[in-house]
């Protein structure tokens, strides 16, 4: 699955198997991992399920970039809870590195302003040193990575009672 461009028209390749689904405007199928997305008080929502595989992990981020221009957010809380797996040091830096890179592009296209990023997960996919998020912030990214859904929501200049306490609620449940 290539993006050819993420700024402009999408445009897919398949070389195997594996594909991208589309489900509606809020809804994505990428490689095991699903995207649902919600826009509430100035917050783009996105909760991310699946197995976590690099590739994959990279044309969500794509998608997010996308959902982030559609609905000029500025803050972007990601519930990262039910994803399975982890990344090795390796995987966690090129992860990174695409992240930052797509944000970047998109900041200098002036596609998006300045981009506050929350990801709330479990500790077997955050890296205890913190090695991606440093290596995000040491590129300008402003984000900021915990296990507590409360902390990314104030980090993010919220409160609980304006967002959701848990995660969001997908509209349907796909099998991968």
């Amino acid at each position: 699955m290539l993006l050819e461009n993420l700024f402009g028209a999408l445009a897919f390749t398949t070389a195997s198997s594996k594909v991208m689904l589309f489900f509606d405007q809020r809804m994505w199928l990428f490689m095991g991992m699903e995207l649902s997305f919600e826009y509430k008080s100035d917050v783009l929502l996105t909760v991310i399920k699946g197995d976590l595989e690099l590739e994959a992990a990279n044309r969500c981020v794509d998608q997010l970039l996308i959902a982030a221009i559609d609905f000029r957010a500025e803050r972007l809380l990601l519930d990262c809870r039910n994803l399975q797996g982890s990344y090795s040091t390796r995987d966690r830096f090129m992860h990174t590195d695409y992240t930052c890179e797509s944000i970047l592009a998109a900041q200098n296209n002036n596609r998006i302003k300045t981009i506050r990023i929350a990801y709330v997960a479990r500790p077997m996919i955050i890296d205890p040193h913190r090695f991606g998020e440093t290596v995000a912030r040491n590129r300008g990214i402003d984000i900021f990575v915990t296990e507590n859904w409360s902390d990314a929501v104030e980090w993010l200049g919220r409160n609980t009672e304006q967002l959701p306490s848990t995660e969001l609620s997908c509209k349907s449940e796909i099998s991968t």
